[in-house]
């Protein structure tokens, strides 16, 4: 009975002690690196896989995870452990092949270790921005692959079910490869707003598909609206460019009806001829005054300066009618392309 009293009394003990607060992925991989650092490489082990194990509400971002990964390998090559070293190692390669040993923190034979795992494990990365620009004929989506080890890929194209829409590049690479896609498909056409991949596939020296890179493109195509044409100029706009039927009329009526009235005011006035001749000559005069006025302003008649006013205007109209022309068939022209790409999708066969 005492010793079933001494264990009910230890359990409600255990149960009623405060518990210390779980420590986050990001505390056991930051205690595993301070026991490296104190050459405790049993204790380091442990915190670091727990913490790369580990399955908190807080993802770990991938350049903790390499870090963890980097001290792990060291830990358990320190530890004896060489092919688990390499197995992590590779483990790192495979998520980023990019990544190097810092040299001034590891020492060289853990240095040599990683440089042996890298060049034997076939890894990519693709980079590409997350978000861009680009006008069709002036420039084109671009990508770099970057390579742990020279090998063979295959670069293409693909709707998101697998259909293939163009191929980038077939052959081998070293350190790094530019991709570039100019937005057409195998037969020259150019693609329309959809969802596309691109899929760098690589390849072991036996043929084999090992790894696979697929960085989705959500791709939006845009076309710039065209512009109004000028409307037709207005009969408003321009000027009289020929005389008009009333001033000439009105200069001939006004001017032989005042001279016939001379004469006849002469005829009345004396009608014995008492009256010099002067008085006819001045009607005579006042009536040829008239007829000159019209034949000045016939009607009919070309206006020089208002012609060259509308020339003017016409010309203007006819260019500001070309410059849209030319725009409008620009922008008919001018396609551009907003590309926005999601974080890549790596897929690996264990080498």
């Amino acid at each position: 009975m005492i010793g079933i009293r001494v264990l009910a009394t230890a359990f409600l003990i255990a149960v009623a002690a405060p518990r210390a607060p779980a420590q986050t992925a990001d505390e056991l991989i930051a205690s595993g690196i301070q026991a490296y650092d104190n050459l405790d490489f049993e204790a380091a082990a442990g915190l670091l896989r727990r913490g790369l194990s580990s399955s908190g509400t807080t993802p770990l971002e991938p350049s903790a995870r390499a870090l963890a990964l980097t001290y792990l390998a060291a830990t358990e090559f320190f530890r004896g452990n060489a092919d688990s070293a390499r197995a992590v190692f590779a483990r790192l390669v495979r998520l980023d092949p990019r990544h190097r040993i810092d040299q001034l923190v590891f020492p060289p034979e853990v240095a040599t270790v990683f440089e042996s795992v890298r060049r034997r494990t076939v890894a990519t990365a693709v980079v590409a921005p997350d978000s861009s620009s680009y006008v069709l004929g002036a420039s084109g989506f671009a990508a770099r692959v970057f390579a742990t080890a020279f090998h063979h890929v295959t670069a293409e194209i693909q709707r998101v079910d697998g259909t293939l829409v163009r191929t980038l590049y077939v052959g081998p690479m070293g350190d790094s490869l530019q991709l570039e896609w100019d937005f057409s498909t195998t037969d020259g056409t150019i693609v329309g707003s959809d969802r596309y991949v691109l899929s760098v596939a690589s390849s072991d020296e036996r043929g084999s598909v090992v790894r696979v890179v697929r960085l989705t493109l959500d791709v939006l195509v845009e076309r710039s609206d065209t512009l109004l044409h000028p409307a037709p100029l207005a009969d408003s706009s321009l000027l009289l460019e020929r005389q008009a039927v009333r001033p000439g009329i009105e200069s001939l009526v006004g001017g032989v009806l005042f001279g016939a009235a001379m004469v006849g005011l002469s005829s009345a006035l004396a009608p014995d001829g008492a009256l010099s001749g002067g008085r006819y000559a001045l009607g005579v005069a006042i009536g040829m005054a008239g007829i000159a006025g019209f034949l000045q302003q016939r009607p009919g008649r070309a206006i020089p300066r208002n012609i060259a006013v509308n020339d003017s205007v016409r010309q203007a109209w006819r260019e500001a009618v070309r410059e849209v022309v030319q725009e409008n068939a620009k922008r008919r022209s001018e396609i551009r392309f907003m590309v926005r790409t999601a974080t890549p999708v790596v897929i690996y066969r264990e080498q």
